[in-house]
């Protein structure tokens, strides 16, 4: 079995951060950080200048780490 792992943003609502200010419920759609320096940079970004945002990605996001692997069918 193949697997690798890596960070996504998730926020109390259960929204996960897919890149282009735009959050999705589905984890399939977020965007995956191997490097938690970036993932750290990105969700201080976020979490500061959501009240700016055109619409409101509610700025209380948090560092998930996933696990993505092949599975046999």
């Amino acid at each position: 079995m193949t697997e690798d792992f890596g960070y996504v943003l998730k926020n109390s609502q259960g929204h996960y951060f897919c890149g282009m200010n735009k959050v999705d419920i589905q984890l399939r759609k977020a965007l995956i950080y191997h490097s938690l320096l970036y993932a750290n940079r990105t969700k201080d970004s976020i979490n500061s200048n959501s009240k700016n945002l055109w619409y409101d990605i509610s700025g209380d996001f948090e560092i998930v780490k996933v696990r993505v692997c092949e599975i046999d069918e």
